[in-house]
C-alpha cells in the first residue's frame, strides 16, 4: 500500500492544519461549556472626555480574577418625570475584561432605569474581540455609591 498523497503533503500544510485545529478547539469547548459568567464591580474614573469619565474595576468568575474597563460610546436621557428629572438613561459602550485567561472586549447597549431609586442596568451586545468573538453578551447590574459605581454580572453566551 502506497501513501503517495501523504508524502506530497508539505510540512507547511500540516502546520496550517494543526494551527487551525488548535484555534478551533477553545471555541468548540466554549460552545460546549455554555454561558460564561463574570461578576464585576466598577466605579467612575472622572476625566475630561465628552462623557465625563469611564468606569474601572475588578472582575471574578468563570474567566478568573482580573480587571474591567467600561468606556462610553453614547449616553442620552430617556424618560423623564413630570418635573423633568431623568429616570431612564440610554447608553452604550465597550467592556474590556482582562484576566490571566486573556482579554475580551464586548460592545453593549441598554438602559439605566432609575424609577425604583436604585439604577437597574440592562445591556445587550456581542463580543467584538477575544476568544468568544461574536458571542452574545448580556450585562445586568445595580448602581451603587449614589450611581458612581455599579456591580453585577456579565453573561457571555457562545453561539452554536
Amino acid at each position: 500500500m502506497k501513501f503517495t498523497r501523504f508524502r506530497k503533503t508539505t510540512a507547511g500544510t500540516i502546520a496550517a492544519i494543526a494551527a487551525t485545529l488548535l484555534f478551533l478547539t477553545p471555541i468548540a469547548r466554549a460552545v460546549e461549556q455554555g454561558p460564561v459568567r463574570i461578576n464585576f464591580k466598577k466605579c467612575l474614573v472622572p476625566d475630561k472626555s465628552d462623557f465625563g469619565g469611564y468606569y474601572k474595576g475588578g472582575v471574578d468568575g468563570d474567566l478568573g480574577v482580573g480587571d474591567v474597563i467600561f468606556t462610553f460610546a453614547s449616553l442620552a436621557a430617556g424618560a423623564t418625570t413630570a418635573a423633568g428629572e431623568v429616570i431612564i438613561w440610554r447608553f452604550s459602550g465597550i467592556y474590556t475584561i482582562t484576566t490571566p485567561e486573556g482579554a475580551i472586549s464586548a460592545f453593549a447597549a441598554g438602559t439605566d432605569n432609575l424609577r425604583s431609586g436604585i439604577g437597574h442596568n440592562v445591556l445587550n451586545g456581542a463580543v467584538i474581540a477575544g476568544a468568544y468573538l461574536g458571542a452574545q453578551v448580556q450585562v445586568r447590574a445595580l448602581d451603587t455609591d449614589g450611581g458612581l459605581c455599579s456591580q453585577g454580572t456579565i453573561t457571555i453566551t457562545p453561539t452554536k
